[in-house]
């Protein structure tokens, strides 16, 4: 693998294993991050809005400023010493609201107290006024006295304003009402208690309909406790502001998106009734600030992305070797390879598990809302059942006889006992009531209320009957005032059998009316019943939440009145903990929730406004405790899952780890033996796969490695061992095979005792074949001996068995020496071999020349072999071309100059260690690498006259 490979390799790694989980934990934490910031947002814009809805229990002016100065009665009614609550109460309200009240007190006689009232106020006035109103104050019953106020009323009037009629007056007690509507607009309030009388005119001025508003900004901006909170409002005819309220007042025009987040604010707005805008802002990093932490992580990705590179760039690139076993390497790549998708599904998961506690929550809500509406919407299908059961109770049920009249009046007694606070009368034809359930005392009999509507009823029965009506002015006035129409008498004969809604003045009713009749179909009696609403409401409420919470588990359902006169169990007190809830439907809000923790729990809060129950608000409370935990059990499986994906991973890694490392350290085993020429070991087969098929080569390769061990010992055993003397020669020679099968050969005989044959040959090729030619080499040299052939007909006879045998397929180059031992005439025939060295008593080299055809190469063999004489003290130096040609030549020389510069180098040694000195000091030897091709040397040696040599010159010197 080249160096560009490598690279790309390493980058690919680096990629995969490093890079692509880095970026998914980086993509899960960011995610993480991301919720966290739109959880802390969406909780802090609901307390934006919360701080709205504040501010704008102020938009209408006139009752904001109602509930100051009633604020202030309720302080000074409980107080030892009123008017000094009273004398802080008006400084205060002067001082916050300057050139806008006008106070007036008394005492509770009506005297004036002047140092709390304005100066030139008038005694006369104020006391008629405070004795009247404090005997006819409003009664129990709907309706109200006003009779002696009418002769002194335009002296009253004087006071109070001219826009103002007797009967506004007294039904809108403790109310800022409208009194003047002149240029200079006035608005009056009075309020009568026990200990003072408290009377105030208020000046509309210029800013009259945002004063409440900006009261509250003023007192939030000095005393509100939510910090970092910056409220504000935008009126009409003032310009936008160049800043990033301005820009998101432009979007709200637009798009009408209360919240909004801009580079460095949370801004929450809200539109007045006024086309005012109200606004409210915090800071964005006071709220959610994981920008250090961003940092933080990228930084530390970097960091740890650049380690784990380096360490992989010193490992893969060579720099450093590190030992991993195969065991650690599988168990960590099935581990990669099942966390990666896993690390997938857990992150995903994670963000769903976090999207679901939402939509939980809004299921929560949904089926909350959905039970409130129904018990809203039930409230009609109750009426509707009790008026059908009525209707069924009377349909043709006479009033004549006295058993009729004894079945009448049970009916009407199992009514009064089963319906709660219900009031029962029965009206003949002339208006006369004749059976009442309670009983009315004679006062009750006596009041005109109940004759009025006795008058009307006898109206309603000669409609019935088609007889003419009697004209009652009194009557008909009663009638419109509950009915609002002008034939109340068309009216009433419509709601016959029907519960009808009633209101009686202010009070509102439920009534069912039934006529009875005679056997001649006339119309007798009319049966009145009648519930106060409100009554009717609460009772049906008291015993419906009770049956809702029931369905609804652990959710807790409270109703109130609007004008929070009745509560259900614990109502107010969960209200003053969540007083926006109110706050946002007083406001007109149809839904409002919230949030709110307690006892160390979250509960989330919903208000509903009624439609069905007219004066009626419901609300709901639940714990987010079983979302939590149902979140955090998915939670937990999720982490279970993926804790036992991971130890499954890790158990098939090691598994199969164990598949694949047994038979590989049988092998292992193997080549041991293999190294330790221990040829009768056998691997296990194993399984009936790649690894059982690897082994069963194994196997038989090692039974070649015994052949060829063998053969190899065969092989040396051709080889001649020792030195051999023949008369004053001496020969002696070493082959180094490059494998166990080497291919070069030699050897030596002395014939007849007279002659001495040297032989060296190389073989082409390496192995069994050569090792086969290398034999019928020793075989003929075994018989030309015996039969004293010389060396031509030695070679000739060797050259015609290698052609006949290999067919071309093997040659073999060759070299002999033929010495007559006695005349000393040498000889030497050269088949394509090397030329030998020869080497004079002085130490100097010259190499043997000879020219003939390679062994094999054609069946008649051509020789010119070359005849000299050796001389005492002489060598000659036989040797095979692999010690030449693995001979460095960096220089541009012949391999052969650099090889008789080495020969020439070495020591004249005894010819018993002249071959091993060549061999082992040769530069290729030294370097300890596998040879390239077999290392022969062989020397011939006269000894007669043989000089010695001392202090040889090392081999560097070459």
């Amino acid at each position: 693998m080249n160096r560009w490979q490598q690279y790309i390799k390493w980058i690919l790694t680096c990629l995969i294993f490093f890079a692509l989980p880095l970026l998914m934990i980086i993509t899960g934490l960011v995610n993480y991050f991301n919720g966290s910031e739109e959880l802390a947002y969406e909780k802090h814009f609901g307390l934006l809005k919360k701080v709205i809805l504040t501010l704008r229990q102020g938009e209408n002016t006139s009752d904001y400023l109602s509930s100051l100065v009633k604020r202030l009665i309720n302080s000074a009614e409980k107080s030892q010493n009123p008017y000094a609550i009273l004398e802080k109460g008006i400084s205060s309200l002067n001082e916050r609201f300057p050139k806008t009240f006008h106070f007036y007190v008394t005492d509770n006689t009506g005297k004036i107290i002047k140092s709390l009232s304005e100066p030139n106020s008038s005694n006369f006035v104020l006391n008629l006024f405070f004795q009247i109103m404090k005997e006819n104050l409003p009664i129990a019953g709907g309706l109200r006295k006003y009779e002696e106020l009418k002769k002194p009323w335009s002296i009253i009037q004087s006071f109070i304003g001219p826009d103002i009629d007797i009967e506004k007056l007294f039904g809108n007690h403790r109310i800022f009402l409208e009194v003047n509507s002149t240029k200079h607009k006035r608005r009056f309030f009075y309020g009568i208690t026990r200990k003072f009388g408290l009377f105030v005119h208020a000046d509309e001025s210029a800013n009259w309909l945002h004063l409440g508003i900006t009261d509250l900004i003023k007192r939030f901006q000095h005393y509100g406790k939510v910090s970092d909170v910056e409220v504000g409002m935008k009126l009409p005819e003032t310009p936008l502001p160049h800043s990033p309220i301005g820009k998101a007042i432009s979007i709200f025009y637009q798009t009408a998106r209360e919240n909004q987040i801009t580079n460095e604010d949370l801004i929450t707005l809200a539109a007045l009734e006024t086309t005012g805008i109200l606004w409210a802002k915090s800071p964005k990093l006071k709220v959610c600030n994981n920008h250090f932490l961003r940092i933080s992580l990228v930084l530390i990705t970097i960091i740890l992305f650049s380690i784990l590179c380096w360490f992989s760039f010193t490992i893969m690139l060579g720099y450093e070797s590190m030992y991993f076993s195969i065991r650690w390497r599988l168990i960590t790549l099935f581990s990669f390879a099942s966390s990666l998708p896993l690390l997938v599904i857990f992150i995903s998961s994670w963000d769903y598990l976090s999207q679901k506690y939402k939509t939980q929550e809004q299921q929560t809500f949904d089926q909350i809302e959905r039970s409130m509406r129904a018990i809203d919407q039930q409230f009609l299908f109750v009426r509707g059942t009790i008026e059908a059961k009525m209707n069924r109770m009377f349909d043709g049920q006479a009033f004549g006889t006295e058993e009729e009249k004894l079945v009448v009046k049970r009916k009407l007694k199992i009514i009064a006992k089963t319906a709660q606070q219900t009031q029962i009368c029965m009206y003949d034809k002339n208006g006369d009531e004749i059976f009442s359930i309670p009983e009315p005392t004679k006062e009750e009999l006596n009041k005109k209320g109940r004759k009025t509507l006795g008058k009307a009823v006898a109206n309603i029965i000669s409609s019935i009957n088609n007889e003419p009506v009697t004209n009652n002015d009194i009557g008909s006035m009663l009638l419109e005032s509950f009915g609002g129409v002008t034939d109340p008498i068309s009216l009433m004969r419509r709601t016959l059998g029907r519960i009808a809604d009633v209101n009686f003045g202010t009070e509102a009713s439920l009534t069912y009316m039934k006529a009875l009749y005679s056997h001649d179909n006339k119309a007798t009696h009319i049966i009145v019943v009648n519930w106060k609403k409100e009554d009717a409401e609460i009772n049906y409420l008291e015993s419906r939440i009770k049956r809702e919470e029931k369905k609804l588990s652990g959710v807790r359902l409270f109703a109130t009145t609007r004008d929070m006169l009745w509560g259900s169990s614990g109502s107010f007190k969960f209200l003053r903990k969540v007083p926006s809830i109110t706050t946002g439907l007083l406001l007109g809000q149809n839904i409002s929730t919230d949030h709110l923790y307690s006892q160390g729990k979250n509960f989330m809060v919903m208000g509903l406004s009624t439609k069905e129950l007219k004066r009626v608000y419901l609300y709901a409370a639940f714990s987010d405790q079983k979302i939590n935990e149902n979140i955090y059990r998915q939670k937990c499986q999720l982490g279970g899952f993926a804790l036992i994906t991971a130890i499954i991973s890790i158990f098939l890694g090691i598994i199969l780890s164990q598949k694949f490392l047994h038979p590989i350290e049988d092998l292992s085993q193997g080549v041991l033996a293999v190294q330790n020429k221990n040829f009768r070991h056998r691997v296990p087969k194993g399984e009936n796969d790649e690894l059982g098929e690897l082994a069963e080569m194994f196997n038989k390769m090692i039974e070649n490695l015994h052949e060829v061990s063998m053969a190899s010992e065969v092989q040396k055993r051709l080889f001649p061992s020792g030195v051999l003397t023949s008369g004053e020669y001496k020969v002696n020679g070493k082959s180094i095979p490059a494998s166990q099968l080497g291919g070069d050969y030699f050897d030596y005989v002395a014939i007849q005792n007279r002659f001495l044959l040297v032989f060296i040959g190389d073989v082409t090729g390496h192995g069994v074949p050569a090792a086969i030619v290398m034999a019928m080499c020793k075989a003929v040299m075994i018989e030309c001996s015996n039969t004293g052939a010389d060396a031509q007909k030695i070679l000739e006879t060797l050259n015609r068995t290698i052609f006949q045998s290999m067919k071309r397929k093997l040659l073999m180059t060759a070299g002999a020496i033929w010495i007559d031992t006695i005349t000393h005439q040498t000889s030497f025939f050269n088949c394509g071999h090397p030329f030998p060295y020869k080497r004079d008593v002085n130490g100097e080299l010259s190499m043997l020349k000879s020219m003939g055809d390679t062994l094999g190469f054609r069946e008649k063999l051509k020789l010119q072999p070359n005849h000299f004489t050796l001389q005492p003290g002489e060598r000659i130096l036989l040797y095979s071309d692999g010690l030449v040609e693995s001979i460095d030549n960096d220089d541009g020389k012949s391999h052969y100059d650099h090889f008789s510069k080495y020969l020439h180098s070495r020591p004249l040694l005894p010819l018993e260690s002249a071959c091993d000195d060549i061999l082992e000091n040769h530069s290729y030897i030294k370097t300890g690498l596998p040879r390239p091709d077999d290392f022969t040397i062989l020397i011939v040696e006269r000894t007669t006259g043989l000089p010695s040599q001392e202090n040889p010159l090392p081999l560097s010197s070459s």
